[in-house]
């Protein structure tokens, strides 16, 4: 064996080494089994949120997404939250295309003990016509219900929480 050939070997060889290590780190974690879901952020319990928003299409002005925003509704008076919908009409110029519609906002507020301060979480639980919105952005919205249950299962916070789930501006 020549040298080079030696030095073509140990180079691939870090290079592979590094690629493992990288790709190790980004491996997530298991859910830890003992921790107590009933306190804890649960992935399984979103997950559950995200199979009933991301069921099929649902974008803006289309009855699927009066469905969603239904059960979003739903969830948060579970939850003990008295869910307000905000509606508005907006109206944009894209390129070449003038668009408008109706918009729909679900907000949810989580008292605190002072209202000094005030912390604001915001997904949009509408889709794009051709897919159900799993990514963009249904996994945020079950995120954020899945952390109010958390947030409500322990003491009282110290600042307002307000959730918005809102309906990103229609393409129609």
């Amino acid at each position: 064996m020549t040298n080079q050939n030696l030095k073509a070997i140990t180079i691939l060889s870090f290079i592979f080494l590094f690629a493992f290590i990288s790709l190790y780190s980004m491996v997530p974690p298991s859910p830890d089994k003992k921790a107590d879901i009933s306190r804890n952020f649960s992935a399984d319990r979103a997950v559950q949120h995200l199979n009933h928003i991301a069921k099929t299409a649902h974008p803006s002005g289309s009855v699927e997404n009066e469905k969603v925003r239904n059960y979003l509704v739903e969830q948060l008076k579970l939850m003990g939250l008295k869910p307000e919908i905000e509606h508005s009409n907006h109206a944009s110029l894209y390129p070449k295309m003038l668009t408008g519609g109706d918009m729909y906002n679900v907000i949810g507020k989580l008292e605190g003990t002072s209202s000094d301060h005030a912390m604001m979480m915001s997904a949009h639980y509408d889709s794009v016509q051709q897919g159900p919105g799993a990514s963009d952005d249904g996994s945020g919205v079950a995120a954020l219900l899945e952390t109010i249950r958390v947030l409500k299962s322990g003491p009282p916070l110290k600042m307002i929480s307000i959730l918005c789930l809102q309906m990103a501006k229609s393409k129609d």
